[in-house]
């Protein structure tokens, strides 16, 4: 906390690394204004009461291998999260989720998240649903434990049984640039209703 006599400090000079990491800050404050407001924009127009899931980590896989020494990714996530969907009317739901839990180098971290999915009923036996959800995931950036928070917009689908008591998320993270710290992964999570 700042009081009204003490100036704050400044972010620095353009091209020094306070700058950057100012830079890097406010980049991060959007992404998590963005979701937000989304969160705030399907609150408002939801067609029917809300649903209520809960989900336990999930499973990954790792379209390449980490190039450190005696290193594997972990592909068994243990974790705790709950999902709200409300439906918006002519087949569009709005998703928000939020939870912890341990990423790809057993560290543990957090996400939350809003997405905006279209979706298809199956001859009555289940439906799917495809969109794409801004998320900010905190995580590690290396394997010695230091974590960042990581905005990212993902292509993301799901599949859940007719009564939605039932289903699996899946989400698609690219691999960014050539290093090994950012691998392309598809997730997926089994979450159950508690309604």
């Amino acid at each position: 906390m700042y009081s009204r006599t003490e100036p704050r400090a400044a972010a620095g000079p353009a091209g020094t690394a306070p700058y950057a990491a100012h830079r890097a800050n406010c980049g991060r404050m959007r992404m998590i204004a963005v979701c937000l407001t989304l969160i705030g924009l399907a609150t408002a127009a939801q067609a029917a009461p809300p649903l209520w899931y809960v989900h336990t980590g999930g499973l990954s896989y790792h379209f390449q291998e980490t190039r450190a020494p005696d290193r594997k990714w972990r592909d068994q996530h243990a974790g705790l999260g709950l999902e709200r969907r409300a439906d918006d009317g002519d087949g569009m739901e709005t998703r928000w989720t939020g939870g912890v839990m341990q990423d790809s180098r057993s560290f543990w971290g957090g996400y939350v998240g809003a997405a905006y999915m279209k979706r298809w009923r199956w001859s009555g036996v289940a439906d799917a649903g495809l969109g794409v959800g801004a998320y900010a995931i905190y995580r590690s950036k290396n394997w010695q434990g230091d974590r960042k928070l990581v905005p990212a917009v993902l292509p993301s689908a799901s599949i859940n049984s007719i009564d939605h008591s039932i289903g699996f998320n899946f989400i698609y993270i690219p691999r960014l640039g050539r290093s090994e710290a950012t691998p392309s992964v598809l997730f997926t999570q089994m979450v159950v209703s508690f309604r």
